[in-house]
């Protein structure tokens, strides 16, 4: 089965088989992002190990909002990168990857944003569009088709995407820092998020 951080689930790996230097590396950057700080000297051996990495920063982040923050970080969904042929083939990826949202990273349109929220470095900002499920598409060994997915989609949601990095030399997109920018949160800086528009009509 898949692990249960109490918010998101990560099919990859079980907290209790990630290896300590692994662990090491997810309280690297979760105290990167706690603190403001950059993150030098780490190296993310594959693909693998960077989701790991992303459960690891995951499970030592709801640690500190419930203990010290007295808060629950909730997992709003998934974002989605190197979608295109010519990213992959710049990152070296077989296929697309993703990375988690949380709510706090999650903007309404007008809000105020600070910098040292969002990471030391930016690497992007751009436009682009979600999809609110209004019903879950749970793990399965069977994928699931175009159809299916279409409709499981309640709506679509217009969406800016800050990417921003606590890792300098992450900054350019290619081969060496792919694996960085996946255990990184995917570059999670923010996510500002529009209003929802009906997806009725829309051709998948």
């Amino acid at each position: 089965g898949m692990p249960d951080l109490g918010h998101v689930a990560y099919p990859e790996c079980k907290l209790a088989g990630i290896p300590p230097e692994t662990m090491a590396k997810a309280q690297t950057f979760a105290n990167a992002k706690r603190t403001c700080r950059e993150v030098e000297g780490v190296k993310v051996s594959s693909l693998e190990e960077a989701y790991e990495i992303q459960a690891g920063i995951t499970d030592i982040a709801t640690q500190f909002v419930r203990g010290m923050m007295n808060r629950v970080l909730l997992h709003n969904g998934w974002r989605v990168g190197a979608t295109s042929p010519s990213a992959r083939e710049e990152m070296g990826l077989a296929e697309p990857y993703r990375a988690p949202l949380y709510s706090g990273y999650e903007k309404k349109t007008n809000s105020r944003l600070r910098w040292e929220e969002q990471g030391t470095a930016l690497v992007s900002v751009g436009a682009g569009l979600g999809f609110r499920l209004s019903t879950p598409l749970v793990p399965r060994a069977e994928a699931y088709s175009k159809e299916e997915v279409w409709e499981a989609v309640g709506a679509l949601v217009p969406v800016i995407h800050i990417s921003a990095t606590r890792v300098p030399s992450a900054v350019e997109r290619n081969k060496d820092t792919a694996l960085l920018r996946v255990a990184d949160w995917g570059l999670l800086g923010s996510v500002i998020v529009g209003n929802d528009v009906s997806s009725e009509g829309v051709d998948g």
